[in-house]
């Protein structure tokens, strides 16, 4: 592995598989360092596979297992399993509900599946954020007049409210 020879790491990986006898903790550890590898030869369906296992090994400390579950909901959206992103981006943003990068994600994967109302309010929680935290909002004016400084907005989908009065 330190000499980032893939192939010949993984053959030791494979080696160290196939040993009789080995225990829970072994398990892990094989799993881990075969995830490591694989991400390294962009094998992401692979390594998504082993870093699962090492997630449901109980042996992940408590403190890596939210980065833990990003990654794997970034591998498996990778290779258009959505259910699985969804399934890890949920539960990493239940430790991270700002992360707009995995809230998007996990919105996309909603969507990709046709869940549109699962999309929608990922979305809208997402976007929510970013509206709350933004310096400006800009809307358009149905008509405005000049002399007063009197304008009329008119709103279908209530994001003018939204964007014209929440930002900073």
């Amino acid at each position: 592995i330190q000499a980032k020879d893939w192939a010949k790491a993984m053959e030791g990986i494979e080696a160290a598989r196939a040993v009789e006898g080995k225990g829970p903790y072994d398990e892990f550890m094989i799993a881990e360092l075969s995830g490591f590898v694989q991400l390294n030869q962009k094998d992401y369906a692979a390594a998504a596979s082993s870093f699962e296992t090492t997630v449901k090994s109980g042996y992940v400390p408590a403190a890596d297992l939210p980065q833990r579950n990003k990654v794997l909901s970034q591998l498996y959206f990778q290779t258009e399993n959505y259910p699985k992103a969804i399934e890890y981006g949920n539960q990493y943003l239940e430790s991270a509900p700002t992360d707009q990068a995995i809230g998007d994600l996990v919105a996309r994967g909603y969507f990709l599946q046709k869940d549109y109302a699962n999309a929608r309010s990922t979305a809208r929680a997402t976007l929510r954020d970013r509206f709350a935290s933004a310096d400006v909002g800009i809307s358009g004016v149905n008509f405005g007049i000049a002399e007063t400084g009197t304008i009329d907005i008119v709103e279908n989908e209530g994001n003018i409210r939204l964007t014209t009065s929440l930002p900073r």
